[in-house]
């Protein structure tokens, strides 16, 4: 019995210690970052930069000074919904998922 009980912490302390490995320390949660995180996102995985011929590096120039160390949760999500705006397009969406909030670029909402 004790075998088995060293057998499972060691189990669990190397799958703990795994998951860092694998998964990398996770990015802080700080305005400027989160914006950064947001815009790369958006940068790599959106397929509709190019047909609607969106400057998205502009974009980034525009908003970036905007975002602080200071700037609150809400004023972010103000700044992000303005980003998506430049998509106008329905199926182009945020959501905040903790505050059960979305916003659906090009609905004005």
């Amino acid at each position: 019995m004790k075998h088995l009980l060293f057998i499972l912490s060691l189990f669990l302390l190397l799958n703990i210690s795994s998951e860092k490995a694998f998964l990398g320390a996770a990015p802080e949660n700080n305005p400027i970052n989160n914006f950064e995180i947001f815009w790369k996102d958006i940068s790599k995985h959106s397929g509709i930069i190019f047909p609607k011929k969106i400057n998205w590096d502009s974009v980034y120039q525009v908003y970036q000074p905007q975002v602080t160390p200071n700037t609150s949760e809400e004023e972010l999500w103000a700044i992000l919904i303005q980003m998506m705006e430049v998509f106008d397009d329905e199926h182009t969406f945020i959501e905040d998922v903790a505050k059960d909030k979305v916003y659906v670029s090009g609905s004005h909402r």
